[in-house]
């Protein structure tokens, strides 16, 4: 999706840090323990969502008044988002989640200013960003990029670059043809892959999936080149898992999950090879309604008691 300029996004980043640091510095917001006496007026998690419906809505306002030529049917086109969705967030009568407020940072603010935002308002997000969403430089959307990895053998040559060890054109023209060499090009035309001593790499330490959507097609493509033979060797794991849990199995879960990452992560810096692999967690729920009434009840009452 566009983005805005360098200068625009550095502008918001230094407004959303300074919002972020005056709303934790002058507002209390309850700990874990304060949630036996919490009243649905004083619910922490209550309290954050008007903190983040706050910060969003200025900033979103920000960006607006910077310029004569935006208004909220420009930044719903720049986004990609719905225009009611954009005009609830200027009125500031909307809880967004977190998709959409990804959507909507990766315009008006750069990297400070997404971190910031996150790491005040989804803290669990933000510790798993840390380590599967990592980003470089002032801006974190590459929209040209994003269309390579859409495509499956682009999306495994740029993996293949992007290891310590890099691969080569002939490992290239041998995985993929002529097809492959063809886009390899494409590639070094375009600076994304360099060449170094035989070897060829992709250097960005990231790859700019701050996009969810481009988060979830990587994925899509991963599945399509899984390897089933390769289940009977250390190379690949497959688990799947279908249940009914309640709130609180949901937290544990994505704690485990998110730990394990942190894991997996430490053990990848600590023993780089030349054996290119890719890891993906996945889950979620199939039907939002229990886990809205569960959520409900734990603002209301600070419990998920029945």
């Amino acid at each position: 999706m566009p983005t805005a300029s360098k200068h625009t996004k550095k502008h918001n980043s230094r407004r959303i840090t300074k919002k972020v640091a005056k709303m934790v510095g002058n507002k209390h917001i309850p700990s874990n323990n304060d949630k036996k006496s919490a009243s649905p007026t004083t619910n922490p998690s209550v309290l954050l969502e008007q903190e983040l419906v706050e910060c969003l809505k200025e900033t979103t306002m920000d960006y607006l008044a910077q310029s004569s030529v935006r208004s909220v049917a420009f930044l719903a086109r720049k986004s990609g988002l719905p225009y009611s969705t954009v005009r609830r967030f200027v009125q500031g009568t909307s809880v967004p989640d977190f998709a959409t407020v990804v959507d909507l940072l990766a315009v008006i603010t750069d990297r400070e200013g997404f971190v910031a935002f996150i790491k005040r308002f989804y803290p669990e997000h933000y510790q798993f960003l840390e380590t599967s969403f990592a980003t470089t430089g002032e801006t974190f959307v590459d929209t040209e990029l994003m269309t390579h990895f859409s495509d499956m053998v682009t999306n495994q040559i740029l993996h293949m670059c992007a290891t310590k060890s890099g691969t080569t054109e002939e490992r290239v023209c041998e995985k993929f043809g002529t097809n492959g060499v063809n886009k390899l090009v494409a590639l070094m035309e375009k600076g994304y892959v360099e060449k170094d001593e035989g070897k060829l790499f992709f250097y960005q330490e990231s790859f700019s999936r701050f996009s969810l959507e481009m988060a979830i097609r990587n994925v899509e493509l991963q599945t399509k080149i899984f390897d089933t033979n390769n289940l009977t060797s250390h190379a690949a794991l497959l688990n799947v898992s279908s249940a009914s849990v309640s709130l609180e199995g949901l937290k544990k879960i994505k704690g485990a999950a998110m730990h394990y990452a942190k894991k997996i992560a430490s053990i990848r810096d600590s023993h780089s090879g030349d054996i290119p692999y890719f890891v993906t967690y996945l889950h979620n729920i199939y039907d939002n309604a229990p886990y809205e009434k569960s959520t409900q009840r734990l603002r209301e009452y600070g419990s998920d008691d029945d």
